[in-house]
């Protein structure tokens, strides 16, 4: 069942070479595998029925009881690009409390989350699984692990009504067929998406030989129940809902959870990047408050953080316009062959700019949502691809000072208009490349995402072309 995903996977090598070609490969054996063995699923459709999002808020709210405030929102579906949400039902004023999850109600990948509602046997797979070397190193494999068992228990589950109203697909590279995978080459989400992809295959075979050979007959997940659609599924619900909680260990540990109806909270961007949900491991409770002050009708939102629209893409399934957050990486060369001071510049380089992802021949930098270059280290390196022979000497001896003070090295104007040149040219065949991108005809599953991806990052770029940048000190 497994031994073609195995072969595609058994290096990541491989899929150096021909990248598309093996990300075909892969999805096809992933699509004939999920018709195969449909009849097996886990996990339901109806989500966001009006009666599982019925069931789900008169569970929510006779488990958190006397922890939670006087709920003043409503659980809703929003629309099919949004999924479900949470309304207020009233006004609600900035800062205020509205909910209390008491730490019991939280599907996590400790055993301080759900060990009570376990059965000796499925706390000895448990045990097994948690010293497991991957699972131990990959906290999202176990929780998704976790989501699926419950999801097989189905309504004999503590958790039942709160899996109903999960949804069975995302936007998230697991769920991308291989024209999106097509639409994002050139663009900085594409290797991403794909290791997202081959990781989680490489992930399914492990844990399916794990479920095989380690758990028995009765374990948490039936071996006919771990299928390639079903943990696809649940590591999707992992990924895009997951919440790091601290734990009551002396260390200060933590670990992943869902927590029920917290997680219908959508995001909304925020410039001052106010985090507004607070893990309390002594009273074992998680508390949201209101980001700002909504009106009744209106969608209670939070912040996910301070994410870039990659982020988003690729663990979320959405991305935000005008995301305040947002970052687009330029790549420059470093050509030993051609370049006389390709030495010295790479010297300088590796003590000058340690923050810029320095490989072989390249030097990656980033530009936030205003169009300029994010850091002076950044700037440093692009300082340092400029430099003439003179300007590279003088950088070497006096690095360790400027990057002790962050701050630019001494260039001559025409080194820095040489920057500045480097900059724009880079902003114009990155923005023609995803312009083109974007005009392109395609049958993608998820072509509006990923285009509104890609417009986002033009934006940037355009901006980018109008920004007086400074690479002088």
């Amino acid at each position: 069942m497994t031994d073609k995903l195995r072969d595609l996977t058994a290096s990541v090598a491989c899929w150096d070479r021909n990248v598309l070609g093996n990300v075909r490969a892969a999805l096809d054996e992933v699509a004939r595998l999920r018709k195969k063995q449909a009849s097996h699923a886990a996990y339901a459709s109806g989500g966001s029925s009006e009666a599982a999002l019925a069931a789900f808020a008169a569970w929510f709210q006779a488990e958190t009881g006397a922890n939670s405030p006087p709920l003043a929102i409503a659980m809703k579906h929003i629309d099919d690009v949004q999924g479900n949400g949470l309304v207020a039902t009233q006004d609600i004023p900035a800062g205020q409390q509205f909910m209390a999850i008491p730490y019991r109600m939280v599907l996590g990948n400790s055993h301080e989350f759900a060990a009570r509602t376990d059965s000796a046997a499925d706390k000895r797979a448990w045990s097994l699984a948690a010293r497991d070397p991957l699972l131990a190193n990959m906290p999202s494999c176990l929780l998704a692990l976790r989501v699926l068992a419950e999801a097989c228990k189905k309504d004999k589950s503590y958790f039942h009504a709160y899996v109903a109203v999960l949804p069975s697909t995302f936007a998230i590279p697991l769920f991308y067929d291989a024209d999106d995978f097509e639409l994002l080459t050139g663009t900085d989400a594409f290797q991403p998406a794909v290791k997202l992809l081959y990781n989680s295959i490489k992930q399914f075979v492990y844990l399916h030989d794990f479920v095989r050979t380690q758990w028995s007959s009765g374990a948490p997940i039936p071996l006919t129940k771990f299928t390639i659609a079903n943990y696809f599924w649940a590591l999707g619900v992992a990924l895009t809902r997951q919440n790091e909680l601290r734990l009551q260990a002396a260390d200060g540990a933590s670990a992943l959870g869902l927590i029920p109806g917290w997680d219908l909270c959508n995001h909304e961007s925020s410039a001052d990047g106010k985090i507004t949900t607070f893990s309390d491991p002594h009273a074992q409770l998680v508390t949201c408050e209101t980001m700002r002050a909504f009106r009744a009708g209106e969608q209670v939102r939070m912040f996910y953080g301070p994410r870039s629209n990659k982020q988003l893409l690729l663990y979320s399934g959405f991305v935000v316009e005008g995301n305040v957050h947002n970052r687009v990486p330029l790549a420059f060369s470093v050509d030993a062959a051609s370049d006389p001071l390709a030495k010295i510049r790479q010297m300088v380089l590796s003590k000058a700019a340690p923050s810029p992802a320095l490989t072989p021949g390249v030097v990656a930098i980033e530009l936030d949502t205003n169009g300029a270059v994010v850091s002076n280290a950044m700037k440093r390196a692009v300082q340092v691809l400029c430099m003439e022979k003179n300007s590279l000497g003088t950088a070497l001896r006096s690095v360790a000072a400027v990057v002790a003070e962050d701050r630019l090295f001494e260039v001559t104007k025409e080194e820095a208009a040489t920057a500045t040149q480097l900059i724009h040219e880079s902003c114009v065949a990155n923005s023609e490349h995803l312009q083109r991108k974007m005009a392109q005809s395609t049958s993608a599953a998820h072509v509006v995402v990923i285009k509104q991806f890609l417009a986002g990052q033009v934006a940037v770029l355009t901006t980018a072309l109008n920004h007086q940048q400074v690479f002088e000190s």
